[in-house]
């Protein structure tokens, strides 16, 4: 499993695969397992310029909105999927002012 190889060469990260409902963009990251979901998300906001008046939401698994204080490594090992061994987030913008 590739997933597995990442893991073994980079133990402190995790590889995810970010969905953008909006575009249908896919993108990939390998981040720092301690960092919490609101740092990756400040990431995911600088690489797919969303305006302030947006208010970015992720899911796990197409269903499951996720605390934004949960560090990565407990969302990797509550989400991942079980066959491939990587996290699947998806990215929806909403106008949350007016």
């Amino acid at each position: 499993m590739k997933s597995q190889k990442l893991r073994l060469a980079h133990p402190d990260k995790i590889p995810i695969i970010v969905k953008n409902n909006k575009t249908k963009e896919t993108m990939k990251y390998l981040v720092q397992e301690r960092i919490s979901l609101c740092q990756f998300l400040l990431i995911l906001r600088k690489k797919i310029n969303l305006s302030e008046e947006e208010g970015l939401y992720i899911y796990a698994n197409d269903h499951v909105l996720i605390d934004m204080t949960f560090p990565m490594i407990e969302i990797y090992n509550r989400h991942k999927n079980e066959k491939d061994g990587l996290l699947y987030l998806t990215i929806t913008g909403e106008n949350v002012f007016g």
